[in-house]
């Protein structure tokens, strides 16, 4: 009988952030704690249930309304590109847009990588 084979894996193992980073892999790193993607081997986002995302630290945090959220989702889509509009219509800056991102990331990849929580597999190829 032979092993179940992981996507992005050799049969039977596990990816490790590391050796995806080594190979320049694109795709998602299913961990117990959370999702970290990967572009050529580079982390370009993360996400956790335990970590904030981007809107809670814009809005929580009183940079922006959750009306201003809502009204950016909505004209762009959930995934359409939300901080290039807050940016583009001046309700932030590239500053400040790039460090409540990589806040958001840190926080997520921490959770996702941290202690009690690893790699279930690799979905080559999947994007966010």
């Amino acid at each position: 009988m032979s092993m179940p084979r992981r996507a992005g894996g050799r049969a039977g193992h596990t990816p490790s952030l590391t050796g995806l980073a080594a190979e320049r892999a694109s795709g998602a790193l299913l961990c117990d704690a959370g999702t970290v993607y990967l572009r050529d081997g580079q982390v370009v986002h993360a996400e956790s249930p335990v970590a904030p995302g981007i809107e809670v630290l814009l809005t929580i945090g009183g940079r922006l309304t959750a009306d201003s959220w809502r009204e950016a989702v909505g004209r762009t889509g959930p995934d359409g590109g939300v901080g290039r509009f807050l940016v583009d219509s001046g309700r932030l800056s590239d500053a400040e847009l790039e460090i409540c991102h990589l806040g958001a990331l840190f926080d997520a990849a921490y959770f996702a990588l941290g202690h009690g929580s690893g790699p279930r597999g690799f979905q080559r190829g999947a994007a966010h």
